[in-house]
């Protein structure tokens, strides 16, 4: 199966979180995992404002962000070419990326595993 990991789905992997066994569960079970570059940059603020909110310590943060940058190593990241959906769209934010992630998969050769 490939899946597709946006934010909500690679933090729990990194701090705990109640949704952790079902983000657990969604990367084990993926043959390929597949997202855009953006997640990385959401990632990380994500876990910096815990830290800001005192959730995470510094050295929690600082190991998260490594385990953080070990897990994206293993997402392929798909760009998004000049057209890639036809016709104008006007969905936003997530569903957008959600959409795009899935035409771009469907649509370009994805590296080997």
């Amino acid at each position: 199966m490939i899946a597709h990991f946006e934010t909500s789905a690679v933090v729990p992997l990194v701090v705990e979180e109640p949704s952790l066994p079902a983000c657990e569960r969604l990367w084990n079970d993926a043959t390929r995992a597949v997202s855009v570059r953006l997640l990385y940059a959401e990632a990380r603020a994500a876990l910096t404002m815990a830290r800001r909110l005192g959730r995470l310590t510094q050295g929690r943060l600082d190991r998260a962000v490594g385990i953080l940058d070990e897990i994206v190593d293993q997402i392929d990241h798909v760009s998004r070419p000049g057209n890639w959906c036809g016709p104008p769209v006007n969905w936003r934010g997530p569903t957008a990326c959600v959409a795009m992630t899935a035409r771009l998969t469907d649509s370009q050769p994805l590296p080997a595993p």
